[in-house]
């Protein structure tokens, strides 16, 4: 059975205030209440049921510990037969043992995922304010001593950190920790004031090449730009690739669907790409019952108060535009890497047209 993949915000409130952050607020003015978050995972299972399709949902913020209802809502949903896996994106600043031992015992949540965008923390701390860094260490630590969970850190990389790629690699490595997923900037909410951070098109090149070095794989960089983000896995049990396919069709952790690259030399170690999900198998849902086609791409397409979840996907004029390639402009429509449709998100907080060619792409 496939999956559909969901990053659900249930709050804007926050304790941090990053510099690149997307939101532009960080209250709780837009949360709902239970009775209404029911609302939304009624219409997320019977959209399930109807679709005969597994829920792969993130949950997020803001920071989603400081909503009280997270916990309850995670119980709920690990129950239903419609989820298939439930993790959590947090910035750790509250991930301590008693929140360890109430995430515990879950069937479906066993994947922490924890903000961290600097190897140093001069540089983390610049980005996401002071004490950021040794708080997501010690949470670290902290979800490590339970031994329940799987540990990934979220890197949101930009001009000011695009360095420190090895950096955050090897202290992955000394960690043991089981993953590294790396985004893009755009500048959204607060971080349009730093809109000078993005990388530009050589650096992204720049950043593929380094992943491809760091896990030794003998690719073209060429084979990899239709992913718009990328996860290394550093534990595990699948055997490396023997042949030239390195990158295969699979749905893996979380967010996006990935493609599995194998590191030659090593069983150990994964390079996963995320093609774009929006209006193929993904979308997010903010703290008011607002869809986006994903968190950076913030044009709404409807609300799940207010609509099925099935209608948003099936009549949104956003959705069924950026699935025809022959509506995108620029170089994205004459490319011929027919799988990429560039980066809708960028496109749109960069120029104001969704549709408008992805000037990330060195192709």
């Amino acid at each position: 059975m496939d999956e559909f993949y969901i990053q659900w915000h249930i709050t804007n409130l926050c304790n941090l205030r990053c510099r690149h952050c997307y939101q532009e607020y960080f209250d709780s003015k837009e949360d709902l209440p239970w009775t209404k978050l029911k609302t939304i995972y009624e219409n997320i299972l019977s959209t399930a049921q109807e679709w005969k399709k597994k829920m792969h949902i993130t949950i997020t913020g803001g920071e989603p510990l400081l909503k009280k209802e997270s916990f309850l809502l995670l119980n709920y949903l690990d129950a239903k037969d419609e989820i298939s896996e439930l993790s959590l994106i947090t910035n750790g600043s509250f991930l301590n043992q008693e929140v360890c031992q109430q995430l515990d015992g879950s069937d479906k949540f066993k994947k922490i995922k924890i903000s961290l965008d600097g190897a140093s923390e001069k540089t983390n701390d610049y980005l996401r304010g002071k004490g950021a860094f040794s708080k997501a260490m010690k949470a670290i630590e902290t979800v490590k001593k339970s031994n329940n969970f799987q540990i990934t850190l979220m890197f949101t990389v930009m001009k000011s950190n695009l360095r420190e790629i090895d950096d955050i690699f090897n202290l992955c490595k000394e960690f043991k920790l089981d993953g590294l997923m790396i985004e893009r900037f755009i500048p959204l909410g607060q971080g349009v004031s730093i809109e000078e951070q993005i990388l530009d098109k050589n650096e992204w090149k720049d950043l593929t090449d380094t992943l491809l070095s760091l896990c030794r794989i003998n690719s073209s960089p060429e084979e990899i730009l239709p992913y718009r983000a990328f996860q290394i896995k550093f534990n595990s049990p699948r055997p490396f690739a023997q042949n030239n396919d390195i990158f295969q069709n699979s749905h893996i952790h979380g967010l996006p669907p990935f493609s599995r690259a194998k590191e030659r030399g090593s069983p150990n170690l994964e390079l996963l790409g995320a093609p774009c999900t929006a209006g193929t198998d993904g979308l997010c849902i903010m703290p008011d019952g607002t869809v986006y086609p994903c968190r950076r791409f913030n044009l709404p397409v409807g609300n799940l108060l207010e609509k099925s979840l099935s209608e948003i996907w099936q009549n949104s004029e956003v959705l069924n535009k950026i699935r025809d390639k022959n509506n995108l402009q620029g170089k994205c429509k004459e490319c011929s890497i027919n799988e990429c449709r560039g980066c809708r998100a960028n496109a749109f907080a960069l120029t104001g047209d969704y549709l408008a060619e992805d000037n990330q792409c060195w192709y």
